[in-house]
């Protein structure tokens, strides 16, 4: 066996695991936006008001991306997805058996409090075990965990909650957690920070423009996206008046771009 064919097969297995917490995170992200007009029927409120549930889940990544990413800076990376996948799991479970909307959108802040640290972690390890010239495309196989639930974990979860309840998706994605916890702790290899920042060093990088620049174009493009992407079903049902099953077609699509676009440009960035 070549050395680059040894390399592969050493990363193959870690990299599908951390795509498959990034698979988990696409699911409870998007899942309950095409389920928000069974969100809104479940307690007797406008679509608008359902929308919070989305804005808690925002409001944890805000919150949590920064926060725990500096909480951990000195932690085993690995260790680090398992607490952040655990995070998960628990508060999706406890989404799952919400008794009102604010006690729902209270939960999905605590699951959003993980998603960006899993994120930012996961492609840090990915970037560590990439050979030169391909960081970006070890990372875009991790990303692509979140844009292949868009194709298909989305769709079917709309399925699911539309023939049975949002609650049992939920449910699932608490359980796809929990087995992801467990593929972690026996995949993906141990990574200690060997060089940890202090706060100040990590406020540092805002006196950069570049990160300010590339920043806006996230806060506009993304803020468009899923300002589109939360009303989506709702918008098919009450405007187009397209069937329920038209959701999970257009959701589809969407997962379609976004992987194709999540690839192609892995690559040209991996010449730049």
């Amino acid at each position: 066996m070549s050395a680059s064919q040894s390399h592969r097969g050493a990363v193959v297995w870690p990299i599908l695991v951390m795509a498959l917490g990034t698979f988990v995170l696409g699911l409870t992200e998007f899942s309950s936006m095409s389920m928000l007009p069974l969100i809104a029927e479940t307690y007797s409120v406008s679509p608008s008001m359902a929308g919070n549930v989305i804005s808690g889940y925002a409001i944890g990544v805000v919150i949590g991306a920064p926060l725990f990413m500096l909480l951990t800076n000195k932690t085993n990376r690995r260790t680090s997805l398992i607490i952040f996948v655990a995070m998960i799991f628990v508060a999706n479970g406890l989404s799952a058996i919400a008794s009102s909307l604010p006690e729902l959108v209270f939960y999905r802040v605590l699951s959003g409090l993980p998603h960006g640290a899993y994120f930012g972690t996961a492609l840090l390890v990915a970037a560590s075990m990439a050979p030169e010239g391909k960081r970006a495309s070890y990372m875009s196989m991790v990303f692509a965990g979140l844009t292949i639930a868009t194709i298909v974990g989305v769709p079917m979860a709309t399925l699911i909650g539309q023939n049975m309840s949002w609650r049992v998706c939920m449910a699932l994605v608490a359980a796809l957690a929990l087995i992801t916890i467990a593929l972690i702790y026996m995949f993906v290899p141990s990574s200690p920070v060997t060089t940890p920042t202090n706060l100040r060093e990590e406020f540092g990088v805002l006196k950069n423009k570049l990160v300010w620049s590339i920043s806006g174009i996230i806060f506009v493009g993304f803020g468009g996206v899923f300002c589109i992407y939360t009303y989506l079903a709702d918008t098919i049902l009450n405007v187009t008046n397209s069937p329920e099953v038209t959701i999970s077609i257009a959701m589809m699509m969407f997962g379609i771009g976004t992987t194709i676009g999540n690839w192609f440009i892995s690559k040209l960035a991996d010449k730049s």
